[in-house]
């Protein structure tokens, strides 16, 4: 699969496209993260108001492959491939001081009712391509409206002590795989 990757100038902390002349994004520039983000693409968000945001998927097949890992399990499995792959691409051209880390986990998922963790099955796939061991030892400690249908003045206070370790992972360097980032709100949180 071929996606169109970030490339420079970008924000040396989340990889955000940036203007010419520019170390840090606003977001960053505004509250610096606590942990380096690499995105691998853009993705638009689907807008049910906006008929034309299904021309997305045509015109960034990335947005096709984050959406099909957000729908049914037998999608999300050929989903994960194809962006493992694409990340495992990526990490072993671009990023990688990566694969020295110790351990891949997966942001909890963001909805119970999917019945499925889509950001497991992309850390799984990434671990087995750059053979660091993945383990599932984020978890949610309580349910919470999912980021994308709460206002973004909530997101953070939404997700504030509500993620789990399953055990201490203390003097590990831990690579967390989620399937987006948008507010940073979720790998920002104690």
């Amino acid at each position: 699969m071929k996606i169109k990757i970030i490339t420079e100038p970008y924000c040396g902390w989340c990889s955000k496209p940036v203007s010419d002349n520019y170390r840090k994004c606003v977001d960053c520039n505004i509250q610096h993260p606590l942990i380096k983000i690499h995105a691998a693409g853009i993705y638009l968000l689907k807008d049910k108001k906006d008929p034309a945001s299904e021309n997305y998927c045509r015109i960034y097949p990335l947005n096709r492959q984050i959406w099909l890992l957000k729908g049914s399990l037998l999608g999300a499995y050929k989903a994960a491939d194809n962006l493992g792959e694409c990340i495992g691409y990526l990490i072993g051209c671009s990023y990688q001081y990566l694969k020295d880390f110790s351990l891949i986990v997966a942001a909890p998922p963001s909805d119970p009712n999917r019945g499925f963790n889509q950001a497991a099955l992309l850390a799984q796939n990434i671990s087995k391509r750059i053979s660091i061991p993945f383990s599932d030892e984020l978890y949610k400690k309580r349910i919470t409206p999912p980021q994308r249908l709460t206002p973004s003045e909530q997101k953070e206070e939404n997700v504030r002590d509500k993620y789990g370790c399953k055990r201490r992972i203390d003097g590990e360097r831990v690579l967390i795989i989620d399937d987006i980032c948008t507010t940073r709100n979720t790998c920002c949180v104690d």
